[in-house]
């Protein structure tokens, strides 16, 4: 997938800048595609989505590799940001503008809301996760155990009315 990240730079960055900015010798690099710089800087960029996405097991490596539509799109800006941003590190005299430093504020805003769960990929577990759910035992495994409020009438409240809702059964 490298040389696919590395077409859509153009899509979210002039494909001039990259090439001028990949350049050791002041001759425009023809392809980016086949840089060997671009490939180790794409590299860092994906494994900094990857390690910001792998806290506490919220995504595997599988999961962002398999994103589709608009959060392959939203994956794919995150990475071309992330790997402009490190183009542009590599030439602070050519660059060196309030604009890169927003954009890496941006990215690593984004990556630490990645990180925290406030943000999220379209993968069906991760949404599932933030829904709501009762678990726990029911009223008729508590009575099972016959615990001392169970053995104790009129004493303690009845178990119903201390569990909670849907659990009463």
């Amino acid at each position: 997938m490298p040389a696919t990240a590395l077409s859509a730079v153009t899509q979210f960055f002039d494909e001039q800048t990259a090439k001028d900015l990949l350049s050791d010798s002041g001759d425009p690099v023809l392809d980016v595609t086949a840089d060997a710089k671009a490939l180790t800087l794409l590299a860092a960029a994906r494994g900094r989505l990857a390690s910001a996405c792998t806290v506490s097991n919220m995504y595997a490596a599988a999961d962002l590799d398999d994103l589709t539509g608009d959060s392959a799109a939203l994956r794919d800006e995150i990475v071309c940001k992330a790997f402009m941003v490190s183009l542009a590190r590599r030439r602070p005299e050519k660059f060196a503008s309030d604009y890169w430093k927003a954009i890496a504020e941006e990215v690593e805003e984004y990556l630490d809301r990645l990180r925290k769960g406030e943000r999220l990929f379209d993968v069906i577990a991760n949404r599932e996760a933030g829904l709501p759910t009762i678990d726990g035992p029911t009223l008729t495994t508590y009575e099972r155990l016959h615990m001392l409020p169970d053995r104790t009438n009129n004493y303690y409240p009845g178990r119903g009315g201390r569990l909670p809702i849907g659990r009463a059964t």
